[in-house]
């Protein structure tokens, strides 16, 4: 009887032994997939809320639609790292309810071994083993027979402390299942809403694309109209500098000013390259002389440069000089032309409220307007600025100082 519990002891304690070492790996592989899952739900979370700062009014379409294809790519994955944990999950329910059979079977036996024991030492009754003992033939006999009531007794006890072992593990595992089946049901709706979430994404990547084709349209229309009205500005600009009349009256005017104000009279234009201070303060570039490609691919070629800047800022003229043309092309807006001698020529665009007239003299730093609105109801404008030389296109900012 002992050598049968000793032999169910070991077959239990190897049970156990193989159920913890594939527990301890499926842990492991659960754990590897969470820090996946949570890296990938991090990443989301940061475009969401990249989504959130930048309205759709403030970023371009194709800015929107990378970040709408992000989002789709790492909702797509954290689908799959979902699908995998719930591999794991459902490994995991099989090893549990493997281990419940296991120990319910195993439960069931020493139950049965026990009951079997009870019966038969009830049925031979403890009165007459004790009565067998004492009746031996001789003291080895009743020594055997001691024994072996002591290892009855024994063997009884063991069979108790084994079912209640049994019992503690079989409820342990009972939890676990229940706990792996909360975590699965969880898993399942998680993984329903970031199906619904790809849905919702795919769809208003659809939407992106389409307004993206119609903006692409719009644009290039308004690059032909911008074009034309490029070529329109470049050719007032040339015909004005070439009115060589007209030019030389501004230089004699100038140089009579600048006598008057103790001034150099001519060479002054040249010399201010990288001195020249910029026609609006608080502003940045935001696109730059010559060639430049827009979000949509199209390339745009600039005769100067366009400076983001706050609506109604002051307009300041960069060096002195007398006012050439104020004009006005449609998609140019007010134009402000300012003649600084020796053939060269600064052009303020898209700008209201002007403070000048033609012929005027004007100071270095003198307000001569105010810049327009760039957008309905918005609080930014943005003022177009060229320098010109002989005739020729200047990089601005090759003319402008340096910003720290």
């Amino acid at each position: 009887m002992s050598l049968i519990l000793r032999s169910l002891f070991i077959f239990i304690a190897i049970s156990t032994l193989l159920s913890n070492k594939k527990s301890n790996e499926i842990t492991k592989e659960r754990k590897i997939t969470q820090n996946e899952l949570k890296k990938i739900n991090s990443q989301i979370k940061k475009i969401s809320n990249q989504k959130q700062k930048i309205t759709e009014n403030q970023i371009s379409t194709t800015n929107m639609l990378i970040m709408i294809e992000k989002k789709i790519l790492l909702t797509e994955k954290l689908i799959r790292s979902y699908e995998r944990e719930e591999k794991i999950i459902n490994k995991n329910i099989e090893e549990i309810s493997k281990n419940i059979n296991l120990n319910d079977n195993t439960l069931n036996k020493l139950k049965d071994d026990l009951s079997f024991m009870i019966n038969h030492v009830y049925k031979t009754g403890k009165s007459n083993i004790i009565t067998t003992i004492f009746e031996s033939d001789n003291w080895n006999q009743f020594i055997y027979k001691a024994k072996y009531l002591a290892s009855i007794s024994k063997v009884e006890k063991n069979k108790k402390r084994a079912i209640t072992n049994t019992q503690t593990q079989l409820n342990k595992n009972k939890l676990d299942l229940e706990k792996s089946l909360d975590k699965k049901l969880i898993l399942k709706k998680k993984k329903l809403t970031e199906k619904n979430n790809l849905a919702n994404n795919k769809k208003k990547k659809n939407v992106f694309l389409q307004k993206l084709d119609k903006e692409k349209i719009t644009l290039d229309k308004k690059l032909k109209e911008k074009s034309i009205l490029a070529d329109q500005m470049e050719k007032i600009i040339i015909k004005l500098l070439n009115d060589e009349k007209a030019a030389i009256r501004r230089e004699q005017s100038l140089a009579k000013k600048r006598s008057q104000k103790n001034k150099k009279i001519s060479g002054n234009f040249s010399k201010m390259k990288g001195k020249l201070n910029w026609p609006v303060n608080n502003s940045k570039v935001i696109s730059k002389f010559g060639k430049n490609k827009t979000s949509l691919g199209a390339v745009i070629d600039n005769a100067g440069i366009d400076i983001l800047t706050t609506k109604n800022n002051q307009v300041l003229a960069v060096l002195d000089g007398v006012v050439s043309m104020i004009t006005f092309i449609r998609g140019f807006g007010n134009i402000i032309i300012i003649d600084h001698g020796d053939k060269f020529s600064t052009v303020y665009a898209m700008v209201e409220n002007i403070q000048v007239s033609e012929n005027e003299y004007v100071n270095e730093d003198s307000i001569i307007a105010r810049v327009s609105t760039y957008e309905k109801n918005s609080k930014r404008g943005i003022l177009h600025f060229e320098v010109w030389g002989n005739q020729k296109k200047l990089n601005p900012e090759s003319w402008l100082k340096k910003r720290k």
